[in-house]
């Protein structure tokens, strides 16, 4: 079930009939595909209402903004998610948010009052202790959005869990062919093809590899305290009626409504804005992740897909720093910052002191020594380190003289590291005034 792009053609498939621009179709009646499109629970869908139009969908993006954001920008990329998600299945990439709060900031409110009502019936909602394989079989080829909250990993087995959750994440990101195969003990293979966007919301995020990050956009919320309490209630009595007045079934249906006969154009604009965030962002990766959820947004104030001109200047009127900056730092740089940061003991004459590895490089290669450790101490821990990581420890002055190269070449690594760290590091970028969402 889900939208799909059929061979040049949107098609709605809504388990018990077909939707596409020449009508609707029962899905026990021969329909010219290639695709095998299966009768399965039927999903409500737009229902055959009327079509959002330009004036009512812009009372989505004003609510969106009024959330506490951090980053103004994260209103936009929000109502993107919530445009996109039931129609992910027809898009070629497939970007993810995670929505992240201290306790007490209306996380779940977002969810539940303005997420999940303006999804419909697409939405598969779960929270939890949800694991991967619930997932991945409850979807099984469906292209649905998936909400999560509560996705908090505290535990080690929690965090277990969320990984392979992100995973699953991950491999429903891009289009492509390749299937996912399971086996069981009994032999048989389940084949998945996942075709999700998920939204995920915690305290904190899970998200560790840069292959995560860079997919997923993360939203955060201020905290209450940084707001008098007057005005914080006073906001959300103002933003509480709305969501009460607009929020409704029947704006749901007229949305996915409209975003379903604008597939085509919102895949056109996909890729005017992919190409202007990559170009902004100068990472291709961004660009997809970025310009897709704009587009999503922008399908909401246009019924045409924007000039290149058109999506720069909407790129330039929101600050992107916070965005770029969590997803600039290669894999292979987080490694060394990682081997950098670690604290390890170091014995001194008076009392064990605890120093991170950074530290004692910088004292090793610098030759200068602090109050406390020497760079002759500093090395010598740093060879110690070398020979439990494996190196051959021989006796005499042989082993004397292959601990010191030891010492010398590490600090030598991971000085240069550092220095290519430094040299590579993006220069700060210009700040641009922020806003909502306008053309």
């Amino acid at each position: 079930r889900g939208a799909w792009w059929d061979n040049g053609r949107t098609v709605l498939h809504l388990g018990d009939r077909l939707i596409t621009p020449d009508g609707e179709h029962p899905i026990t009646e021969p329909f010219p595909s290639r695709h095998i499109y299966q009768r399965l629970k039927r999903l409500q869908g737009p229902g055959g209402v009327e079509p959002l139009s330009v004036e009512d969908a812009a009372v989505i993006v004003s609510i969106a903004n009024r959330f506490r954001w951090e980053v103004p920008a994260s209103g936009t990329l929000l109502v993107g998610w919530v445009v996109l998600g039931p129609i992910c299945g027809a898009l070629p990439w497939r970007p993810h948010l995670w929505l992240t709060a201290g306790a007490g900031t209306g996380k779940s409110a977002i969810l539940d009052r303005f997420v999940v009502p303006l999804l419909g019936d697409f939405a598969l909602v779960v929270s939890g202790a949800t694991t991967e394989a619930g997932l991945r079989q409850t979807i099984c080829c469906d292209a649905v959005p998936v909400v999560f909250d509560e996705a908090e990993s505290n535990e080690k087995g929690d965090q277990q869990r969320m990984q392979a959750i992100l995973s699953l994440a991950r491999v429903a990101s891009s289009e492509s062919s390749a299937a996912m195969l399971k086996g069981s003990p009994s032999g048989e293979v389940s084949r998945y093809r996942v075709r999700s966007m998920f939204l995920l919301s915690s305290i904190a995020t899970a998200l560790k590899q840069g292959a995560d990050k860079s997919r997923f956009a993360q939203l955060t919320l201020r905290s209450p305290s940084d707001i008098p309490k007057q005005e914080r209630e006073a906001h959300w009595a103002a933003l509480d009626r709305d969501l009460d007045c607009h929020i409704t079934p029947e704006l749901s249906r007229r949305l996915i409504a409209r975003t379903a006969g604008l597939i085509p154009m919102i895949r056109q604009a996909a890729g005017v804005f992919t190409r202007a965030a990559a170009r902004h962002f100068d990472s291709q990766r961004l660009g997809d992740q970025y310009g897709t959820l704009l587009a999503g947004a922008w399908s909401l104030l246009s019924d045409v897909a924007p000039t290149e001109a058109e999506a720069e200047l909407c790129i330039a009127a929101h600050e992107w720093d916070s965005y770029s900056q969590s997803t600039e730092i290669p894999d292979e740089r987080r490694c060394i910052q990682t081997i950098l940061q670690r604290p390890i003991r170091v014995e001194t004459n008076d009392k064990p002191l605890t120093r991170t590895i950074g530290e004692l490089v910088d004292l090793a290669t610098s030759r200068d020594s602090c109050i406390e450790i020497s760079a002759d101490l500093a090395d010598q821990t740093l060879a110690e380190m070398a020979l439990e990581n494996g190196s051959p420890s021989e006796s005499g002055a042989q082993a004397a003289d292959e601990q010191e190269s030891i010492a010398h070449k590490q600090a030598r690594h991971l000085a240069a590291a550092r220095e290519a760290a430094a040299q590579t590091a993006p220069a700060a970028p210009v700040p641009v005034s922020s806003g909502q969402l306008s053309f």
